[in-house]
C-alpha cells in the first residue's frame, strides 16, 4: 500500500527522460568501460552529500569529508562518536531502503518499520 501515488509523467518529463536515455547510450558507446571507475566514486559522494543533509537536520553535523570517511568504515577525528554512530546507522537504513525498493515482492508491514 503506497502512502502517496506516483504522479503521471508529463510530456515534458517524458522528453527529458528520453534525452537522458540518449545521453546515457552516447556516453556508454564513447566511454565504454573507462567510465566505470567514476561511477563508484560519484555514488559514494552522492550518498555522503545526502547523508550530510539528512543528519544535519537532526542536529548531527559532520563535514562532507568526514562523512565520506564514516561511510567508508573509518573513524575521522572531527565528529563525536555519537555523530559517527548516527551517520553510520543512517547509511545502513538507506542501504536497506535501496534493497527493499528493488524487491518487487516488498510490502509495508509493522516488521518493516521495526
Amino acid at each position: 500500500m503506497a502512502i502517496y501515488a506516483t504522479p503521471p509523467k508529463s510530456p515534458a518529463i517524458l522528453r527529458r527522460l528520453d534525452e537522458l536515455d540518449e545521453l546515457r547510450r552516447y556516453l556508454a558507446h564513447h566511454l565504454g568501460d573507462s567510465a566505470q571507475p567514476w561511477t563508484g566514486a560519484l555514488r559514494r559522494l552522492a550518498a555522503a552529500e545526502a547523508t550530510v543533509g539528512s543528519t544535519s537536520i537532526e542536529g548531527y553535523g559532520a563535514s562532507l569529508e568526514d562523512t565520506v570517511e564514516i561511510l567508508a568504515g573509518r573513524h575521522p577525528s572531527g565528529p563525536s562518536e555519537e555523530t559517527q554512530r548516527i551517520i553510520a546507522a543512517y547509511a545502513q537504513a538507506m542501504d536497506r531502503v535501496a534493497v527493499l525498493a528493488d524487491d518487487r515482492r516488498f510490502q509495508w508491514s509493522p516488521q518493516t518499520v521495526l
